[in-house]
């Protein structure tokens, strides 16, 4: 495609001219000093005249139609811009050439406009072809020095990139170290809060454990204590019988006060009998038998009314011991409950501590996991980085040497092709260096403005 571009152009006289030189262009990929003094004298980028391939503008998300009229769109401008440096190159009697420079041939009837390119070619010490020549040599080491230039700006850019990347890998490790201090202290606060709770659980558990020791004493010395009571208590009255009440087998409050009534009137009614058949029997005087009689009816009376007494003590007695067994028995039963409680919650404490302890020994393994890999790939980040700026480094330093030796070659091959022709051409110009060099830095720092980036090689 690009050896069969066409250019029009008005004049049709110049039209064989014009596609041999759009022939040369696209046959060297534009890339020639020629091409590159019209693009910069007619304030064109270079990049704009290359060729570019469909596959590098196609947007996937866009329909092929809006690529394709994209793609002509390009197209369309690039044509143009070669037909302005076309038109520039014909009208300055310019034409490109590998070896020599040379014009383009002349049309049959000669162009007043311009010189005569068959005289100027055949004098090699024309004015012409000295100015080619010198505008030729002054375009190449202006690209030299511009090349130059870049490189070190590149190289600039390198230095930069390698001090904020080792800025940015301290930061990183302090960081790195700043969490290892802040999980260390979170690790030894966890051990000494493990501890605490330890020593808490296990002064819980000693002291249900005495509760529950002292809980059953008190209740054994008061089953011991109502036993013995009951066992030695003794009416005060002789002609009473002594009368045991063992509770161990007796519940029932009213069947206690029902058994202790009988008896006691079985007394009374044997201390009745004992009184009468005395009195009968003579021991006691006739005179004296109501007196007796009478007596014998407030003893009796008396009897009755100590016995009531009696009962109705013994009777507070029972339900007082049945009060406090049963007082005792719920205390037993809250203790034995809170016991039961407290075991529950220290088993549940227990496996709470249990499962901390092995979240934590699996979290500290996935933290030394991960401490690990990121150690790794720091190692190979850091590796790669390190050889990838060491390659670029290289082969910027081999760029900037070739150049120089490139330079230095031209410059000498320049020198002596100057005091060969001295003699024979006196009339030639002689090369600025420092103007060319001035030139080539002013052009870079254009650049530099136009395109707002970085320049690149």
């Amino acid at each position: 495609m690009n050896s069969t571009l066409s250019v029009r152009i008005k004049n049709d006289e110049s039209l064989n001219e014009a596609r041999k030189l759009v022939t040369m262009m696209a046959s060297k990929n534009f890339f020639h000093p020629l091409v590159s003094y019209a693009c910069s004298e007619l304030g064109i980028p270079n990049d704009h005249v290359i060729p570019i391939k469909y596959t590098e503008i196609e947007d996937k998300n866009v329909s092929k139609e809006l690529n394709d009229l994209r793609y002509h769109h390009i197209e369309a401008r690039r044509k143009a811009k070669i037909n302005l440096i076309t038109t520039f190159l014909i009208n300055q009697n310019l034409i490109l050439s590998s070896q020599k420079p040379s014009t383009a041939k002349t049309p049959s009837t000669p162009n007043p406009s311009r010189p005569n390119d068959k005289q100027n070619q055949s004098s090699p010490n024309s004015s012409y072809a000295q100015e080619v020549f010198t505008e030729r040599k002054k375009l190449h080491y202006k690209n030299q020095i511009i090349h130059k230039l870049t490189v070190e700006e590149n190289l600039k850019i390198i230095k930069k990139q390698e001090e904020e990347a080792r800025k940015a890998t301290e930061q990183k490790i302090k960081q790195k170290e700043k969490r290892e201090k802040i999980l260390n202290r979170n690790t030894k606060n966890f051990e000494i809060r493990d501890k605490r709770i330890k020593e808490r659980l296990e002064k819980k558990n000693r002291d249900i454990e005495e509760h529950e020791l002292e809980a059953m004493k008190m209740d054994y010395k008061s089953q011991a204590e109502l036993k013995n009571h009951y066992q030695s208590y003794t009416p005060p009255h002789r002609h009473v019988e002594v009368i045991y009440i063992q509770s161990e087998g007796i519940d029932d409050t009213e069947a206690k006060l029902e058994l202790i009534t009988s008896r006691l009137n079985q007394s009374a009614q044997r201390a009745k009998k004992i009184l009468l058949e005395k009195a009968w029997s003579g021991q006691i005087m006739s005179k004296n038998i109501y007196k007796v009689k009478t007596n014998r009816e407030e003893l009796e009376h008396k009897k009755e009314e100590d016995n009531m007494q009696k009962i109705l003590k013994m009777q507070h007695d029972l339900q007082y011991s049945n009060r406090r067994r049963i007082e005792l028995i719920n205390e037993q039963k809250k203790i034995s409950k809170s016991a039961v409680h407290a075991k529950r919650k220290l088993q549940e404490e227990e496996k709470i501590w249990m499962e901390k302890n092995r979240e934590s020994e699996i979290k500290d393994g996935k933290i030394m996991k991960i401490r690990k890999e990121i150690r790794e790939s720091n190692e190979l980040k850091s590796s790669f980085l390190n050889m990838k700026i060491a390659l670029r480094k290289k082969d910027q330093e081999d760029n900037l040497k070739r150049i120089q030796i490139q330079q230095n070659k031209d410059k000498i091959k320049l020198i002596e092709k100057i005091k060969e022709s001295e003699n024979g051409n006196k009339g030639k110009e002689v090369i600025d260096f420092p103007q060319v060099k001035a030139d080539a830095v002013k052009e870079f720092k254009k650049r530099l403005r136009r395109k707002g980036e970085r320049p690149t090689l």
